[in-house]
Order: C-alpha cells, then structure tokens, then sequence
C-alpha cells in the first residue's frame, strides 16, 4: 500500500509519534490525509540527523520502502550528540542543550551521569566542518537511492542551514528539496525574536513542528502541490506568516493566541 514515510526530529513528528494536543495539525498528519495514505512516522523530538538517517537506511536495507511511497526527511542541527546509547536507548537525548540541567540524578539516567565528563569533552571537541560534511552527504546518498526508486517521492526538508554546499550531480526528477529551512519560518513566526532559549523562558514551544497552525497550512499546501507536480518552484519564504506571534509570558495570551487559531489548545 502507498504509504508516506517520515524521518526526522521535531520538525517531523506528527500524530503518529505524539499525543501532544493538536497531533492532527502536524504537517506529516495532514499530508497522509491530503494523499489519503497511511503515515509511518519514525522521526522523534530532539534526534539527530544520524538517527534518522539509521532509521532511513535500515528501511532501504530490509526493502521497506514500496515502489509508490512518499518519503520526507528532514535534516537536524550538525552537532548532536551520536552517541551508541543515545542512538539505541534515548535517541531524544541527542538534542539535548549543555549541560542537560533537566535530568535528575536517578537510575533513570545514570548513563549520563556516570559519563557525564565524557559527554562534555565529547560535544566540546566536535569537528563542526566534518559534521557539516557529514550532513550534506546523508543528503547526497537520499539523493542517490531516488535514482534507484523512480515511482517515490523523495521529499528532503531542513530544520536549519549548515552554511555548507557540496555541488553534485543533476538529482533525479523525484527528489525533491525546496530551498528553504524549516528554523527560518519559526523565528519569522515571532515578533522581536531574540534565540530559542529567551523564547522558552516561561513555556515550553506548544506549536505543532514548532510553526503556528497557518504557517502549517502554507506548508502543507506546498507540499501537496510539489510532491503533485515534482517541482519545488512554489516554494518561497513569501507565502508563509510572519510576525504573528510574541514570545509567551502567560496563559491568558496563550489562551488568546487559541482563539484567534494560531495555536492548539492543551489537552485537558
């Protein structure tokens, strides 16, 4: 059966991987009911591209992509942590922001805290351009395996820029992948944004994908209308919203923003 396959981080998941409220209106939902296909969603918050890119390849290695699948992965941010247990056991680990203050010292979590100097020296002394590299190879090999799957649809999308390009050959008609990143229309999103940790001061980021419910519309529309026509032409930073949010101190505001249909509302 035609099936859409995701890969991904948080930028990703969807209903099938979250019972965050407003699962239905998370893009990967949306476009499995806009094609009328199932969706195995195997992206998860705070992974990296490496763990996606496991997920992805065990896939093409075991044949589960269907010769009529849409697949659409998205890259993560160069620099999270790869390590055998986080991959294995706690791939939600990987995006973790130094020195991973949240975790409590219990058996729970003993891995980090029994390595935790390692871990530290670890992220310290990370080659930043190889993991650029490293990134735009794992697009190159997606790009690669679509010349071997003419009837998928191969859909890469990229939370943020890596400020790095290596030029390959003509990519077949069926890879698909806008020039655009994910990162920039969240930050658009919101008035006077300052960074992600000042945006998070009081609350945790309740939109789904991280992009308010309009901009998960014009999303959405593109996708359909791309994956439709194989061209990513449409696409342009142009149609989505922006500045239609304030970093959020309150319920009442938040409460505001669900009514005027920008935001889910929690569940209760």
């Amino acid at each position: 059966m035609k099936t859409l396959r995701v890969y991904g981080d948080s930028y990703a998941v969807s209903a099938e991987t979250t019972t965050e409220a407003g699962a239905e209106l998370y893009w990967p939902t949306q476009l499995g009911k806009r094609f009328n296909i199932p969706v195995v969603n195997k992206a998860i918050v705070a992974s990296s591209t490496e763990y996606s890119m496991i997920k992805f390849t065990e896939d093409v290695a075991n044949n589960i992509i269907g010769n009529d699948d849409i697949v659409c992965f998205v890259t993560s941010t160069p620099g999270r942590l790869n390590l055998r247990y986080i991959s294995e056991k706690r791939p939600y680990w990987a995006g973790k922001s130094e020195p991973w203050k949240t975790l409590p010292k219990n058996l729970n979590n003993a891995w980090y805290w029994d390595n935790k100097d390692h871990i530290e020296w670890y992220r310290d002394n990370q080659d930043y351009q190889l993991l650029k590299i490293n990134h735009e190879s794992y697009i190159h090999t997606i790009k690669d395996y679509a010349w071997s799957k003419p009837n998928v649809t191969f859909v890469l999308l990229r939370n943020s820029y890596h400020n790095l390009s290596i030029p390959g050959g003509q990519p077949p008609r069926n890879f698909l992948m806008p020039d655009i990143v994910l990162s920039k229309i969240m930050e658009d999103e919101i008035i006077n944004w300052k960074n992600w940790e000042d945006f998070l001061e009081y609350n945790y980021d309740n939109r789904p994908n991280h992009l308010c419910i309009p901009n998960l519309n014009v999303l959405v529309d593109l996708l359909v209308y791309s994956i439709q026509n194989l061209t990513v032409d449409n696409f342009d930073y142009k149609y989505f919203h922006k500045q239609i949010i304030s970093k959020i101190t309150n319920n009442e505001q938040y409460l505001e923003y669900v009514t005027l249909g920008l935001l889910p509302k929690f569940k209760q």
